[in-house]
Formats: C-alpha cells, sequence, structure tokens
C-alpha cells in the first residue's frame, strides 16, 4: 500500500510534485550558462578533467564540446605553467580554500595565447563532499594590452607635472 503523506497524498505523488519546479528551475540555468558567450564557463571533476563546456568557452578557447570534454584542463595553461604544475597547484588551492583567482596567459585550440582572469571554485554536495570545480574564464586580452601599452607609453614618455 502507498504511504501517505499529511494531506492524504500519496508521498511519490508529493516528491514528483516538488521535484518539478526544482526541476524547471535547473533545466532554465543549464540553458542560461550554456547560452553565455563572454563566459567560458565549464565544470571539472576533481581530477581536472573538462566535465561541462559552454558558448563562451567554445569561442574563446576554440574547441568544440565534443573535442574537449574528458579532457584535462592543463592543456589551456603554457607548457611553462604545466611543466612547473601549476593547473594542478590551482586545483588543490581551490578545492582546500574554497576558490582560487588566477590573471595570466591561456593557451587556445590553435595554439595562440591570451590573457585571462581564471576562477577555479570548488563545487562540493549536501554532504560536503568536492564534486568538482567550475570554472568561469573571461579573457582580458584588450585590458591587458591597454594597460600594457598605457605602462610602456609612461615609461617611454615621462610626463612630470608641475605644480
Amino acid at each position: 500500500m502507498a504511504q501517505m503523506d499529511s494531506s492524504g497524498a500519496p508521498q511519490a505523488m508529493q516528491s514528483a510534485l516538488t521535484r518539478a519546479p526544482l526541476q524547471h528551475s535547473e533545466d532554465r540555468f543549464r540553458l542560461f550558462v550554456e547560452a553565455v558567450r563572454d563566459y567560458a564557463i565549464f565544470m571539472l571533476d576533481p581530477q581536472g578533467h573538462v566535465g561541462t563546456w559552454n558558448a563562451g568557452a567554445q569561442l574563446l578557447k576554440g574547441y568544440r564540446e565534443e573535442e574537449i570534454i574528458g579532457k584535462h584542463f592543463s592543456q589551456f595553461y603554457p607548457e611553462s605553467d604545466r611543466k612547473a604544475h601549476k593547473p594542478e597547484r590551482e586545483l588543490e588551492i581551490g578545492a582546500r580554500e574554497g576558490r582560487v583567482e588566477d590573471g595570466g596567459w591561456r593557451v587556445r585550440k590553435d595554439g595562440s595565447m591570451f590573457w585571462a582572469n581564471v576562477v577555479i571554485t570548488a563545487l562540493r554536495d549536501g554532504g560536503g563532499h568536492l564534486t568538482g570545480p567550475s570554472s568561469p574564464q573571461v579573457s582580458l586580452q584588450l585590458r591587458y594590452l591597454l594597460s600594457t601599452s598605457i605602462r610602456l607609453e609612461f615609461a617611454l614618455h615621462p610626463w612630470h607635472l608641475s605644480t
């Protein structure tokens, strides 16, 4: 016999009714993340393998979803950073401290480099177990180039303001 809740409705039916709005909300959020084009947003497993990929990630990094899912995120780092184990350190710090933020060079599929701001955030389940980090990224190439250009201009032609 089916178990009833306090209102007399079968518990299975009540549970399904409760899940429907949650599922709808999760579906809408997933569609939102997938549609974002200005930011690369993707999830990693606890070992650093790409698990999800959005349109912004494809535009910024050049990989189609089917090319990158399951690959290790260290391939987005320059060789010097990989040799220094920077990707692994960032995963460790993110897991330990909850998040890590880094600005630095990253590598696209075609080998070109870009300056990015990266935030790796540890995602945990209800029991506190690490389910994997998320990593929203944005290219700051233009901002970096402008600030470098301004600093270079100042170094070559220092202005002295007299009062």
